[in-house]
């Protein structure tokens, strides 16, 4: 298996294609780690378990934030595989995401 790291400096949030680089980024990890894309909107991620009877675990990525949907303990297999391939930090339960407000 080919692994490449691949590290992104500030400078990059400047150029028009930061988000195209981002999602490209997004969608070689979950695609990895057995996450499925939604057809209709390119930056939302699932993985559904079989064996479980809840509606499984999303991803939704803008540019280099991303919010995490899920039981308990998908929300922390999921942080733990992004923590082997980004330097991330956890901002628990979210009020805000990208603006929108979540209750």
């Amino acid at each position: 298996m080919d692994t490449r790291v691949c590290v992104l400096y500030k400078s990059i949030y400047e150029l028009c294609q930061a988000a195209k680089t981002w999602y490209k980024i997004w969608d070689i990890a979950f695609e990895a780690f057995g996450f499925k894309q939604i057809v209709h909107n390119s930056a939302l991620w699932y993985k559904h378990d079989n064996s479980s009877q809840d509606g499984g675990c999303y991803v939704l990525a803008h540019v280099d934030d991303c919010l995490v949907v899920g039981t308990n303990s998908e929300v922390r297999e999921v942080k733990s595989f992004l923590v082997t391939k980004f330097k991330i930090k956890d901002m628990r339960d979210v009020s805000i995401f990208t603006g929108l407000l979540i209750q």
